[in-house]
């Protein structure tokens, strides 16, 4: 459940990165409702500035984002996020929106994966369970099919599953002929913890890739999610792992400091990045998986385990 990293750990980290390869693996984000035009072009040429790997936009934005790039002669990919944020649309209706999206311009694509029948199948039986199943990788399939060849990645909204969930999700997106697994929207809770990062990549494999996304604000957030799932040369690529964010601005500054200091790494506080911090956000199924595994917490000491169980009255 969780992933007590050391400062030592994190600290291996930096010498591998510099600025333009922190930019690289960047998905400059912008998903807002409130977002004007002048947001967007702005976007586009802060991705061309700082390298990022691409802008990622909601689809009825990808137009003018790609006439803007075209007319500026800009190097910048677009990005669509398609049936967000509640992946609740209808399969038709995503593979559509997607079709839409790539006809005007998006080289990627970020599809919610339909998060309420992922949380049935894994208390369904039989007949029941192969129908959902079969419902996931044709939500899935049916948008990377209309994709036509461009890069799919699935959001699972990890901070509503349990962890046989999101290896399930992974399973299923893999089949479905998805390139990336990706932990969250941004509107759910938890973000993009290390443990479920971990979890995905070992179930995906080192030949998929793994996005992080909700909650990385910093460069530090950045550090952990690399030493989660992508954590050598091979994988530390944007054809293996990305970081969805808009502070990629104030993560890639950051790099320039790292010459003058190592005060970014400290030993973690302990339970600070638990998920059953966020169990106030979640359906009673998956507040008690939570609780129940922060009560067996196989992490902590057993005067720390004491400590948290006093604060949050468990």
């Amino acid at each position: 459940m969780y992933l007590r990293i050391s400062k030592s750990d994190l600290a291996g980290i930096p010498p591998k990165l510099t600025k333009e390869k922190v930019a690289g693996l960047i998905d400059h984000t912008e998903l807002k409702p409130h977002v004007l035009t002048k947001k967007i072009h702005s976007l586009c040429d802060e991705a061309e500035r700082y390298g990022f790997a691409s802008i990622c936009v909601n689809s009825g934005r990808v137009k003018e984002a790609t006439e803007y790039i075209r007319a500026k002669d800009l190097d910048v990919l677009v990005c669509s996020v398609v049936g967000f944020p509640l992946g609740q649309m209808k399969i038709e209706a995503k593979a559509y929106e997607t079709k839409l999206a790539v006809e005007d311009g998006a080289e990627e694509i970020d599809t919610v994966i339909n998060v309420g029948k992922l949380r049935e199948l894994s208390t369904a039986k039989g007949q029941e369970k192969e129908t959902i199943r079969r419902f996931l990788l044709n939500d899935v399939g049916e948008v990377v099919k209309a994709a036509d060849g461009k890069i799919v990645k699935v959001i699972l909204e990890t901070g509503f599953l349990t962890d046989e969930e999101i290896a399930e999700g992974c399973r299923i997106s893999v089949e479905a002929g998805a390139h990336f697994v990706k932990t969250s929207t941004g509107f759910g809770p938890m973000g993009a913890l290390p443990a479920h990062l971990k979890l995905m990549r070992e179930t995906a494999g080192r030949k998929k890739g793994v996005k992080a996304s909700g909650g990385v604000t910093n460069f530090l957030d950045m550090v952990r999610c690399i030493y989660a799932c992508a954590n050598d040369e091979e994988l530390l690529n944007p054809v293996y792992f990305r970081i969805g964010t808009s502070s990629g601005i104030n993560i890639v500054n950051t790099v320039s400091w790292l010459k003058y200091t190592d005060n970014w790494f400290i030993d973690e506080i302990p339970c600070r990045y638990c998920p059953s911090n966020f169990v106030s956000k979640l359906p009673e199924e998956i507040k008690d998986y939570y609780v129940a595994k922060c009560r067996n917490c196989q992490i902590l000491t057993p005067a720390e385990i004491e400590e948290r169980r006093k604060h949050h009255k468990l």
